[in-house]
């Protein structure tokens, strides 16, 4: 559960419905039973006791997400989304973007800097330039012009500030790169401690805050000996045995270089596998784009709570095995040269 975002959309909800546009400005009882949807306010008291979605509220929702209509669509459609929209993570665009296209419908898709974020949002030069490329993308089916030669996939590199273009963004077609965590640790494993009370808030701020390695969140570095630009969503293999029921862990991807820590688009990746046994757990990461220079440091980084999400009530942690390459390992898709 994203307890930040999920807290602050239901109190604006039910601001904007009610409490605002009725005069006096001040919400209230009323304003929280008919300003919105009673569902939703219900998803929120029932996911905040119980740490998860029950099966009405996830029907709820998946009634009213782009994942129940795409195969409806039969419209050219343009996806434009953000790297470090933490609300709203590149990846459902790029689902979007790709159950579109395989119907055989016209799909493309813009990647900017911006969007639901606590830190820097588009300014107005970034979002004069999204309201361009939207205009131009309707007006060349409207008009029933010749192709536009409209990019399949555009997409912004904050470490240039510049825009880029790639044919698609699809780690199954791309080349990878995999780190195991054996490589980057003498021993066969770790064990991250829950410490209920967020030990990191790492979606308010890029900089590096998981500093209790090998307590509450354990690092994994590895050192860049061959220049790389990383696109696309990562994959990951975690080899854990939970310290109790139900854990949680939060991975992250940071770029390190002689000038310090960068949290990559400062996403972070949840990790919710229920049960006591031990696993091997495959996750699709929160996608990304960077450029690694020869001498920097890559660092995936495992914790066992996170600011912007609820952490685990019923386990104290998870211990994370890597003693050899066929246990824990994470995988990043590599832009062509």
């Amino acid at each position: 559960m994203k307890v930040g975002w999920d807290s602050l959309l239901l109190a604006t909800g039910i601001a904007g419905a009610r409490g605002l546009t009725s005069g006096d400005g001040q919400p209230s009882i009323y304003d929280l039973e008919y300003g919105v949807t009673e569902e939703v306010p219900d998803a929120f008291v029932t996911s905040t006791a119980q740490n998860e979605f029950d099966s009405e509220s996830a029907a709820f929702y998946a009634s009213r997400s782009p994942v129940s209509k795409t195969a409806l669509l039969e419209t050219p459609t343009l996806l434009i989304s953000s790297w470090t929209d933490t609300l709203f993570i590149t990846n459902e665009a790029i689902w979007n973007y790709h159950a579109i296209r395989d119907n055989g419908v016209e799909s493309k898709l813009v990647l900017f800097r911006g969007g639901h974020t606590f830190e820097e949002t588009a300014d107005s030069e970034m979002n004069a330039r999204l309201d361009s490329r939207a205009l131009e993308f309707i007006d060349s089916h409207l008009r029933r012009d010749e192709e536009s030669g409209f990019p399949q996939v555009e997409y912004y590199e904050t470490q240039r500030d510049t825009w880029s273009t790639t044919n698609d963004i699809d780690p199954r077609n791309t080349k990878e790169w995999t780190v195991t965590f054996s490589d980057a640790k003498l021993d066969d494993e770790t064990v991250v401690y829950n410490s209920i009370a967020p030990s990191s808030s790492s979606q308010l701020t890029s900089e590096e805050e998981d500093l209790l390695d090998g307590v509450t969140a354990v690092h994994f570095d590895y050192l860049v000996t061959e220049a790389r630009e990383l696109l696309g969503a990562p994959s990951l293999e975690l080899d854990l045995e939970p310290l109790g029921t139900d854990p949680r862990l939060f991975v992250k991807v940071y770029h390190r270089t002689a000038d310090g820590e960068t949290l990559v688009h400062d996403q972070v990746t949840p990790v919710h596998q229920t049960g006591d046994e031990r696993r091997t757990v495959e996750v699709e990461m929160t996608a990304l784009q960077r450029r690694l220079a020869v001498g920097d440091t890559l660092r995936v980084t495992v914790a066992a709570t996170d600011a912007g999400f609820y952490s685990s009530r019923t386990a104290a942690g998870a211990r994370i095995y890597h003693g050899s390459d066929d246990d824990s390992r994470a995988t990043f898709p590599v832009q062509p040269s």
